[in-house]
């Protein structure tokens, strides 16, 4: 994750429900096996300073016609044919042991207010989704939450886990643009012009204002880089997305997200930095954080590259 020295407001302090250092308590489960939509299991893993983490991450892809049934005639107001919904959660290990700590669960014996059924999920990603479109801006939190656990079924048995979990909700909707910018926060979209962080810097050095109010200047940042997903890089079936870094006081995982992501159309994200929950923001010197490796795809191991 990388800092943004527009000479603007670095530092935007939101209210403490946008940012949280800790996960949100309680939290409830969700059984993902179950449902219509699809699901791709990606195993990770990463060797940063001498330590060797493991991240999991659970797909759940959302087809147009699961979001036309939720909608319903509020459909057409946000979403359009083809558009999908992708649902992320990411299972961060443990920081001490890099490890993830996957548990048999009997799900028959969680409380009613622990249960989070699949189509409510999939109905909260719809409404959040429809919500944030009518205010895009400088508000990821609402894309994006921490109280969510997955159970999922394998060898026989129900498994969940015991590590931060970050759900993230993404549209997945491919259109071309005349310019990089007109992309969203939310928005995965294949379609979109390259820009990469180099010449996103450029454009700032060039078109930021220099003299005027705050609220010019916080404008000009909400218009061109607060909280948008760029498209910098394209290797066949793989495509890089990044988003300008911006600090917030008492920032957490749900502000902050994966940051970067490596997206597969059909699959979801194959691989996230997650700077910010590994404290590897870089500073000036510094390389960039590296992404991890996909060791496993859907119960299949992959040669490491």
């Amino acid at each position: 994750m990388r800092y943004v020295l527009l000479g603007l407001l670095l530092v935007c302090c939101l209210p403490a429900s946008y940012g949280q250092t800790y996960p949100t308590f309680p939290r409830q489960y969700v059984l993902l096996n179950q449902g219509p939509a699809a699901v791709h299991h990606v195993v990770t893993e990463r060797t940063t300073n001498g330590k060797h983490y493991r991240l999991e991450l659970l797909n759940v892809l959302l087809p147009t016609s699961q979001i036309q049934q939720l909608q319903g005639e509020r459909f057409g107001a946000t979403y359009q044919p083809k558009d999908q919904i992708l649902i992320t959660l990411g299972v961060l290990p443990d920081l001490q042991t890099g490890e993830i700590a996957w548990v048999p669960i009997n799900p028959d014996t969680l409380g009613k207010q622990r249960k989070l059924a699949p189509t409510a999920l999939f109905q909260n990603a719809c409404d959040r989704i429809a919500a944030y479109k009518k205010r895009p801006g400088f508000y990821p939190c609402k894309l994006r939450r921490d109280d969510v656990v997955p159970i999922v079924f394998r060898n026989g048995r129900y498994w969940t886990c015991r590590n931060t979990v970050l759900t993230e909700y993404f549209l997945v909707h491919n259109q071309p643009l005349a310019k990089p910018y007109q992309n969203d926060g939310l928005m995965i979209n294949i379609a979109a012009p390259l820009f990469t962080e180099a010449e996103f810097m450029k454009f700032v050095q060039v078109n930021r204002p220099t003299t005027g109010s705050a609220q010019v200047k916080l404008t000009f940042w909400e218009t061109y880089g607060g909280h948008k997903l760029f498209l910098g890089k394209h290797v066949g079936q793989t495509y890089e997305f990044w988003e300008p870094s911006y600090m917030i006081s008492d920032a957490g995982i749900t502000c902050t997200g994966a940051e970067e992501f490596r997206y597969q159309p059909g699959i979801g994200i194959l691989s996230g930095k997650y700077s910010f929950y590994f404290d590897l923001w870089p500073v000036a010197g510094q390389s960039k954080t590296p992404f991890f490796t996909v060791t496993e795809l859907d119960g299949k191991k992959l040669p490491k590259r």
